[in-house]
């Protein structure tokens, strides 16, 4: 049933990444919805489709290249990740937890026209810099990251416009030595955003799960006024279709646009060689306090640093996204799920042949 991750896991394990590849997990139960039928057959686990996920989706990504992806099943909590403590730059998938931070200190009316452009059209200045200074500047929002979502291994380091952290050691350890080398401070590790003060910002990090963290709270109301609140469901309203990666190769049948909410982020190759840099972070089947919602139902994130020409990340995403969704679906159907066939279902039509 899972033949396809053998054919492609040498591959991946020697032109991809140079570390292990093995998923971590924290329980893989699948919580079905209320009523629904026990699956049949073998039971396979959400570990495994993350795994699977991860080495199957490699295809799309040029030598050197590296992806983290962690799931979180927000019936259950079943959770699962492959290199989910990987720091990655955050790129513009930052933009929504500084709005989070901003948002527990100030009303949403506040907030409500720069939000809205992050959302339209990802503006990187100066928005998400008023984000951070309502939230109360730098070392605000990385008490934020830290000690209310708890994003351990994250964080902010530096922003055109705001007040600077002047703490950088979420994890007690010094950033330095925790994150990849060149990727936290130095040469590799600056850039200045096209539309931002000229200013050099030394890159924001985030791990994948981290991120699935940050939107696990938020989805049981934790993070800011419960899952009925205000500001919760302001949040929500402003991140409708912030998940768009992931419609490209998922049924609008199988999931309406307004299921979908989250924050992407984009450093295109041809202005940030050193650190080029895609990501999808959101929930999947996102629904309001007391709507029926019977679909899949997770927190993900997909970081990926990319080497080489823009080429096919987009469709790398899109490929990601839809072997989730569709394994999750299989799973709460039968237990189990079947990989070439998704790879047959996410596959792009001009797809070469899979060695």
């Amino acid at each position: 049933m899972r033949s396809l991750a053998l054919n492609v896991s040498l591959a991946f394990a020697a032109s991809v990444f140079a570390c292990g590849g093995d998923a971590s997990t924290d329980g893989d139960a699948m919580r079905l919805p209320d009523g629904a039928p026990a699956p049949s057959g073998p039971t396979m686990t959400l570990s495994q489709l993350v795994d699977d996920a991860g080495k199957a989706s490699s295809w799309f990504l040029p030598r050197g290249s590296d992806v983290a992806i962690a799931l979180q099943d927000l019936r259950g909590g079943a959770r699962a990740s492959f290199h989910g403590d990987v720091p990655h730059v955050s790129a513009s998938s930052a933009k929504i937890l500084w709005l989070a931070a901003a948002l527990r200190k100030v009303d949403a009316s506040a907030l409500d026209a720069d939000a809205k452009e992050i959302f339209s059209a990802s503006l990187s200045y100066p928005g998400p810099a008023r984000f951070v200074e309502r939230a109360g500047g730098g070392d605000a929002v990385n008490d934020f990251y830290w000690n209310v979502v708890g994003a351990r291994d994250s964080q902010l380091m530096s922003w055109p416009g705001i007040t600077k952290p002047t703490r950088f050691d979420g994890a007690g350890v010094p950033p330095s030595s925790r994150y990849p080398e060149g990727r936290a401070k130095g040469a590799a590790g600056r850039r200045a955003s096209p539309d931002a003060a000229p200013e050099l910002s030394i890159d924001n990090f985030i791990t994948a799960n981290d991120a699935v963290t940050f939107y696990a709270k938020y989805n049981d109301g934790s993070l800011l006024d419960g899952r009925a609140g205000k500001k919760t469901r302001q949040l929500r309203a402003w991140a409708r279709g912030g998940l768009d990666w992931i419609r490209p190769r998922i049924e609008e049948r199988d999931l309406p646009p307004d299921r979908a909410i989250g924050k992407p982020g984009w450093l295109p190759y041809d202005l940030y060689p050193a650190y080029a840099q895609a990501n999808s972070t959101g929930i999947v089947g996102d629904h309001d306090e007391g709507e029926s919602w019977t679909g899949p139902h997770y927190a993900v994130a997909i970081l990926t640093r990319w080497v080489g020409e823009d080429g096919q990340w987009g469709e790398y995403i899109a490929y990601a996204h839809c072997v989730i969704f569709y394994g999750v679906r299989a799973l709460m159907k039968n237990g189990a799920y079947d990989l070439d066939g998704l790879h047959d279902k996410c596959k792009f039509p001009e797809d070469p042949a899979r060695p």
